[in-house]
């Protein structure tokens, strides 16, 4: 017996045969959306070296019009103490103590970069702070530094450990002659004692500087 299919018909079943296909076919899973993450302000250093950045500032600007005359010193000015680490992650660089002709500051530590690495805090001095910053605290970081290569630094307050999360970060160019640096600022969050560090980077180019009387304020 034939069948004979009208033009009609054969829309029917190729229809029927088109819906029956694509049940059949596997359905595509789209994966949830995943938040991109926020790449750190700046890479980790290797070996031991410590790194900048990493997270969001614990920190605002202070305004500069903060009575500091009755501070706690939190961090006393003795650049040439044992406490004081030189961290070399790539590059080359001698550390030594040399007269300084800073009042109230007898010696200076001398810096002295032969080779660069691949990020300015391959090269860096560094010291732990055993205090612990308050939320709502302001802090202020004195200095005095001198080059007479006229080289760059960063002087950093950071989180001591991966991802170092700074908590204030500036780099100054030095003159040939002393001078006098700082920086203010007002803590916005809490941290436990030991949690953060004060390093001095300077892997930024070859050259000869010195520094002295880094101090720690705290109001």
């Amino acid at each position: 017996m034939k069948v004979i299919l009208k033009p009609a018909g054969v829309l029917v079943v190729f229809g029927a045969f088109g819906v029956l296909a694509f049940v059949a076919l596997p359905k595509k899973v789209t994966p949830p959306e995943v938040a991109p993450s926020s790449a750190p302000s700046n890479e980790s250093p290797v070996a031991s070296a410590s790194a900048a950045g990493g997270g969001p500032e614990l920190s605002t600007r202070s305004s500069g019009k903060v009575n500091w005359s009755k501070a706690k010193q939190i961090l006393k000015p003795d650049i040439t103490g044992p406490n004081w680490r030189m961290l070399v992650g790539k590059g080359k660089m001698e550390n030594t103590v040399v007269p300084s002709s800073i009042a109230g500051h007898q010696f200076a530590r001398r810096l002295t970069i032969g080779t660069l690495g691949s990020n300015s805090w391959d090269l860096q001095i560094a010291h732990p702070l055993e205090v612990a910053f308050k939320k709502g605290t302001h802090v202020r970081l004195t200095y005095w530094g001198r080059s007479k290569d006229s080289c760059t630094l960063a002087a950093v307050v950071e989180q001591a450990g991966d991802p170092y999360t700074k908590i204030t970060s500036r780099t100054a160019k030095l003159t040939p002659e002393w001078k006098q640096y700082s920086e203010e600022w007002e803590q916005t969050a809490d941290t436990e004692p030991g949690w953060a560090h004060i390093n001095f980077q300077v892997g930024y180019q070859v050259g000869e500087l010195e520094l002295t009387g880094v101090e720690l304020d705290a109001l």
